[in-house]
């Protein structure tokens, strides 16, 4: 199927195609000559749930899925919740994922004993050096952060015939708040009414019903309930695509592309825009503050866009790429 779109501005018409597989965003002429005036594009997107194999890379700074036979018990721990409805598979999920995994917060590693801390470190030194790490590394440890946990429900739950994705928010996003469920504040790191410092991961499952739960495995919240969602809601969940959508091809090295897509919960689509301008250059001298130098773009476009895209654990469909008429 083909769709093509043409915009009449001088020097800012393009043309929108797609086939089963990409959009391709092309243009024999364009001009991008204004800093403040990018060309600006809809994109529609339907959250697809991901699937998890021997190798998949999962959240950043990733955890790599592989096997072990620890890996395998917790599996079928978790093919064993198939006999419940799908609603209720997802707490004792969690609590498995919780079972095996202990977060290494300072007060957790000054309680273990000096090889039981090595142990915790030899995750945090992944941690902080931001490679991967095999997920049988952490397991085997025992110890982890949110994007392990995350790992760890998002198999584990393939293994209880649950869909998900995971989703990464940024920092200074979450904001702490005391929970009506046990009424003590949601984060431990920052006080009540400031926002988490720090990137975090979280996930959210799809049921059959078309109800979407959203899972903070690190924080025990799990939106199965109205309390739980009044939560969620509250701290102001919201994720982004960590490294925008995927765009392709050799005009990417002369364009910029202005691209904060954010993901919100509880729905499985949502719509975002995205801009394409000339290139910043950041001027550095010393003992000067840095510049940035706008360099303007005038020439022919061509951009694709794949229709299915997966990263670090979600997945996403576009439906629809329009530009935004000036």
């Amino acid at each position: 199927m083909t769709a093509s779109e043409r915009m009449q501005s001088p020097g800012r018409s393009i043309t929108i195609d797609r086939d089963s597989s990409k959009y391709t965003i092309s243009a024999k002429h364009l001009v991008l000559d204004r800093e403040d005036e990018p060309l600006r594009l809809a994109i529609d997107i339907e959250k697809v749930p991901t699937v998890l194999q021997v190798g998949s890379k999962v959240s950043w700074p990733p955890t790599v899925i592989d096997s072990s036979d620890k890996i395998a018990a917790l599996a079928k721990q978790a093919e064993d919740l198939r006999t419940l409805p799908e609603i209720e598979r997802i707490r004792p999920l969690t609590d498995i994922v919780y079972r095996t995994l202990t977060y290494p917060t300072p007060e957790v590693l000054a309680s273990l004993s000096p090889e039981e801390r090595l142990r915790a470190l030899s995750v945090i030194e992944y941690i902080i050096d931001g490679t991967e790490v095999p997920l049988s590394r952490v397991v085997d440890t025992g110890y982890g952060i949110c994007r392990h946990y995350v790992a760890l429900q998002a198999y584990l739950g393939q293994h209880a015939g649950l869909r998900s994705n995971v989703v990464s928010i940024p920092a200074n996003t979450i904001l702490n708040i005391m929970r009506s469920d046990t009424g003590l504040p949601l984060l431990q790191s920052v006080p009540v009414g400031a926002r988490m410092s720090v990137a975090h991961a979280v996930m959210e499952f799809y049921l059959d019903s078309g109800a979407i739960i959203p899972v903070d495995p690190t924080k025990y919240l799990i939106a199965d309930n109205p309390m739980e969602r009044e939560i969620f809601q509250g701290a102001e969940y919201i994720g982004e695509l960590k490294v925008g959508l995927p765009f392709k091809n050799t005009s990417l090295s002369a364009v910029r592309l202005i691209q904060p897509v954010t993901v919100p919960f509880g729905v499985r689509s949502f719509s975002t825009e995205i801009g394409i301008n000339g290139s910043l250059v950041h001027i550095i001298e010393t003992g000067k503050p840095s510049k940035k130098k706008f360099t303007p773009f005038e020439g022919s476009l061509n951009m694709e866009l794949p229709v299915l895209f997966s990263q670090n654990g979600f997945s996403g469909k576009v439906t629809r790429v329009s530009q935004i008429k000036e």
